[in-house]
C-alpha cells in the first residue's frame, strides 16, 4: 500500500474562524456540528458544491485579512 492508499479522506470541511462560520451561515450552509479542539471551537461542515462555491467567495473577498 503506497501513502495514498493509506490516507484518510476527510469528508467534512473544519473552520475556527467565527467570521467564516458566520459568511456561511448567511450563505444557508449549516455546520454539521461543532466541536472544541485544545481550547477552540471548530465547526464541521458537508463538503458540498455549496460549500466550495461560498468559501471560494468568502476567500476572494477576505484574502487580504488572513495573510
Amino acid at each position: 500500500m503506497n501513502n495514498i492508499e493509506k490516507r484518510k479522506i476527510d469528508r467534512e470541511y473544519a473552520t475556527s474562524h467565527a467570521l467564516e462560520k458566520c459568511y456561511l451561515s448567511e450563505c444557508g450552509i449549516p455546520y454539521t456540528y461543532v466541536k472544541l479542539v485544545d481550547g477552540s471551537t471548530v465547526w464541521k461542515y458537508e463538503k458540498t458544491e455549496a460549500l466550495a462555491l461560498a468559501l471560494a467567495k468568502f476567500w476572494k473577498a477576505n484574502n487580504r485579512k488572513y495573510k
